[in-house]
């Protein structure tokens, strides 16, 4: 997995909005400037100049999220070259198209976001990922599968997926192959005219079929339920790779991406909605109880740590309690309970002498990083302890009491 850098200061709503008396006039006036006709031509400028003068031009403001900047090569620095002409709303979504971003008008703003597409790659994607990924949507299959097949051979798959996808491909593990071979006999034997598949609702009759609805049949193929993501070459004369696997680990590759992090004086709503994003996942509130600590502004920068972490370590900063669904990606929100006041921890009965108390730091983790110019710094609490640890420590400190005691009168002699 690529290591990806960000630094920036963003705002992410995931939950909390702020409405004003004249937002759906704004959203109209803004409606009606995209119908207008607009031409414009810009030459090798950041994405960022270019959306700015495209919006000067038409009287718009454009802003890009946090998850669209993420899913950019290069961050806000990518580089595009735009003609535009015609009506502006079509010229803006074909060359957003080319990204797999859309835009959202909102009351003062259109906002930029990342397609669902996006999701197949983790991380930030390279250039060749965008173009691989561009290919498996549009190309179309030409031709079909031998009338009356029940299986593909090897070769013939190899020979369509390379077609589908323009360039060759490796599919990871080896063996799911041979899935995509009988779904795509399936699939071809369907978009047949002789074929009864017009009343079966998952018929791609009429629908050319591309790498992306093949690769969907794959996912619906069998129990437990598969998803797909692409891998780009990573050295030289390497070939791209499909990576089918379980949906628990399509998940849990988006939150083990590394990343170093930074930021300063943000809101929790920003800083969770914004990590969130990087990582495709979804955030819910069960009960939709929005946790009070997101009202909270932190500092938290962290260099070269996997995704899930980076997020339980700012949950852990605002107080609140934060759970993943790995086989959907969903976080879900909620408020850590009260803690108990004084009265009712005297009235509380009296705790085992042996059990762990979890108040105070015991331990601490200390990762160096950059060759030891720096460290990351996790503090542990006994209640932390594996219930091992905690029994060793436990007699680590009655061996030392009982060692300090017997030295003592030897040193008053």
């Amino acid at each position: 997995m690529a290591h990806t850098t960000f630094r920036m200061t963003v705002l992410a709503l995931i939950g909390l909005g702020i409405w004003v008396g004249n937002a759906r006039a704004d959203k109209a006036q803004l409606e009606e400037r995209l119908k207008q006709d607009l031409q414009f031509q810009v030459e090798n400028v950041t994405i960022v100049q270019a959306l700015e003068q495209i919006g000067q031009k038409g009287g718009v403001k454009i802003e890009l999220s946090p998850g669209a900047v993420w899913k950019l090569p290069e961050g806000q620095d990518t580089r595009v070259s735009v003609t535009l002409e015609g009506r502006l709303s079509e010229s803006l979504e074909k060359m957003l198209n080319n990204f797999f971003l859309r835009y959202a008008v909102g009351s003062e703003a259109l906002t930029v976001y990342p397609r669902p597409e996006l999701k197949h790659i983790i991380g930030r994607p390279t250039a060749d990922e965008l173009k691989l990924l561009r290919n498996i949507y549009s190309n179309k299959m030409v031709g079909s599968s031998s009338p009356g097949a029940t299986e593909a051979s090897e070769q013939f798959v190899q020979f369509t997926l390379k077609g589908l996808a323009g360039e060759p491909v490796a599919v990871m593990p080896p063996e799911e192959k041979q899935t995509i071979g009988r779904v795509l006999v399936k699939m071809t034997a369907k978009s047949s005219p002789s074929s009864g598949g017009a009343h079966d609702p998952n018929s791609n009759r009429g629908a050319p079929l591309t790498l992306a609805l093949l690769l969907e049949g794959v996912e619906r193929s069998g129990t437990p339920e598969k998803a797909w993501y692409i891998q780009g070459p990573e050295f030289p004369r390497q070939v791209s790779e499909i990576r089918i696997v379980r949906r628990e680990e399509f998940w849990q590759a988006h939150l083990d991406q590394i990343m170093d992090v930074s930021f300063s004086n943000e809101t929790g709503e920003s800083v969770i909605g914004t990590l969130a994003a990087w990582g495709d996942l979804t955030v819910q509130f069960p009960g939709g109880e929005i946790p009070a600590g997101l009202a909270q502004k932190i500092t938290l920068e962290v260099q070269n740590t996997k995704l899930f972490d980076v997020l339980e370590r700012a949950a852990s900063v605002l107080g609140i309690y934060q759970t993943f669904n790995v086989s959907t990606g969903i976080v879900e929100l909620r408020s850590l309970p009260p803690r108990p006041t004084r009265a009712a921890k005297e009235t509380a009965p009296p705790a085992p002498t042996e059990a762990p108390s979890g108040g105070g730091y015991v331990g601490k983790i200390s990762i160096p990083m950059d060759g030891g110019r720096y460290f990351i710094e996790f503090m542990l609490r006994e209640s932390d302890l594996t219930d091992e640890l905690r029994q060793l420590r436990q007699q680590r400190i009655r061996q030392i009491l009982e060692d300090l005691s017997k030295t003592v009168p030897a040193e008053k002699k």
